[in-house]
């Protein structure tokens, strides 16, 4: 089941965490689920620690990253955390053109995704999605592939049920990524290519302090309703 609701011009909103708030209301029924929310950090993480923080639910992060042979080259696909990559189909002559530059590359964004990860999770590991239900939340659908690649590193990590989530998606990518998740709930779907800025007044990158500090947010704040309720 996918949830579009067509908007001829998108909404602008103050910031990613006024954007969470709105979509935690349309995600209420979700509670019941007993979801995990997963950030596609870093600038996901703002949107997805409100709707965490609504549903009582645990928050965590998935990492991707664009795949190029070298600084400035075009991109030829896209990676995720626990070796999943995408390829560009419009790039298939680069990637057949220098298979061994192709290959350092996927190694080095594979190892740099680790390292991400592992810091902002304080050398932590990731939360178990075994199971489980997956919000998976992004601050705007506008790559499919990048949607494609995080929904497979969430079902990598084990997880039952995919819903990406985000508040405004672009109408094709939509329809590109129901292949890939089992729902898609947005706030408001629109024709053009979107881009944070397109979406946010403010649009500042998040940086990997901040997605620290929500995923520590987040763990007190279910730590001190767990003590809560056992009182």
């Amino acid at each position: 089941m996918t949830t579009l609701v067509y908007a001829a011009t998108p909404t602008r909103f103050p910031d990613r965490r006024e954007a969470g708030r709105r979509l935690a209301e349309r995600l209420a029924a979700f509670a019941e689920a007993d979801p995990v929310v997963l950030g596609l950090a870093p600038d996901g993480m703002p949107v997805a620690a409100e709707i965490a923080g609504a549903l009582g639910a645990p928050l965590d992060t998935v990492a991707v990253a664009s795949l190029r042979t070298e600084a400035g080259a075009n991109r030829f696909g896209t990676a995720a955390e626990g070796g999943i990559a995408f390829f560009d189909p419009d790039q298939r002559g680069q990637v057949e053109a220098d298979p061994e530059a192709v290959d350092s590359a996927l190694l080095a964004t594979e190892r740099w995704l680790e390292q991400r990860s592992a810091a902002w999770h304080r050398r932590r590991h990731p939360r178990s999605l075994h199971g489980r239900a997956v919000l998976l939340v992004a601050d705007v659908l506008g790559d499919e592939q990048t949607a494609a690649a995080a929904a497979c590193a969430a079902r990598d990590r084990g997880a039952a049920r995919v819903v990406y989530v985000a508040p405004q998606v672009r109408l094709a990518s939509a329809l590109a990524v129901v292949d890939w998740v089992d729902e898609i709930v947005c706030l408001e779907t629109v024709e053009q290519e979107l881009a944070a800025s397109d979406c946010y007044t403010d649009s500042r990158p998040v940086t990997d302090a901040a997605v620290r500090e929500l995923l520590l947010e987040s763990e007190r704040a279910r730590r001190g309703a767990t003590r809560a309720d056992a009182g």
